[in-house]
């Protein structure tokens, strides 16, 4: 079964949700939301998964899950080729899986800014991307399971922080905890230790909060009864920093990658024509 990404901008088609908070309270896989959906692609079919994503200038993400139930087939009216969609869930108006989020790994390796219907999203994504889901659709604060769930980051221990509560779903996660993301970021700012940019500079007021919490000690390798230190044991780190940390085991250290910008910058310059 493949999944798909369907997209709709409300300035252009304002008729398809225009009971939106209702369908979020109703929209059940008891009972669903069937309606009809223009895909120029004819990848999707029935039983396929179905996503969909708000475009457009205000919440934009994704927001619904569902299924292709029909289709590809040319609507009557205009010809125009849809599918028909059945929507399991939604979530509520400003809770989306946000942009930024869709741009860290594994999410990053489906192209999300289609301009149509119908781009299939990679297995890895899709794995990552219902996760992250159940953990908005569960949570009675989606915006803390947002944060809770960010794509990328190591976890933090409840309590006075140890680093040993382990969940077993498909592979060991450590759980976070907010207290001591929250210390980290409160001493060390929102600008990524490696390559000092910060979101909110880039991407605007949207991003004020969106930043990794890096572990300075591998977790794997530190007890269970370890006591964390929110502001020695922790940096805050970019996704692109933070992956280049773990491209190898063990992982890169923050100098380490400095000295990679920096490595790269001066040849960058070299290769400039005089």
């Amino acid at each position: 079964m493949a999944s798909y990404l369907f997209l709709w901008n409300p300035a252009i088609d304002p008729g398809s949700f225009t009971s939106y908070e209702k369908l979020v309270q109703t929209t059940s896989p008891k009972l669903p939301y069937k309606t009809p959906w223009i895909c120029p692609s004819k990848q999707p079919k029935p039983g396929d998964q179905a996503y969909i994503k708000r475009t457009g200038r205000k919440n934009n993400g994704l927001f619904a899950k569902g299924l292709v139930i029909a289709g590809p087939y040319a609507r009557k009216s205009d010809g125009r080729q849809c599918v028909k969609l059945s929507l399991e869930s939604m979530l509520p108006l400003g809770n989306e899986i946000a942009g930024t989020v869709l741009q860290t790994p594994p999410l990053d390796s489906t192209f999300w800014n289609s301009q149509a219907s119908g781009i299939r999203i990679k297995p890895e994504s899709a794995q990552e991307l219902e996760r992250l889901r159940q953990s908005l659709v569960c949570s009675p604060d989606p915006v803390a399971a947002v944060m809770d769930s960010m794509i990328g980051e190591e976890t933090i221990g409840p309590g006075t922080f140890p680093e040993g509560a382990v969940r077993q779903i498909s592979v060991n996660v450590f759980e976070r905890n907010a207290d001591a993301r929250r210390i980290c970021l409160e001493h060390h700012g929102m600008r990524c230790s490696v390559c000092k940019m910060t979101f909110a500079e880039r991407y605007g007021s949207i991003a004020n909060d969106f930043i990794h919490v890096h572990h300075l000690r591998q977790l794997a390798l530190v007890g269970k009864d370890y006591q964390v230190d929110p502001i020695a044991d922790l940096r805050p780190v970019c996704p692109n920093c933070h992956a280049m940390i773990h491209l190898r085991t063990p992982p890169y250290s923050i100098d380490d990658i400095r000295e990679m910008l920096t490595a790269a910058a001066i040849e960058a310059a070299k290769a400039k024509p005089a």
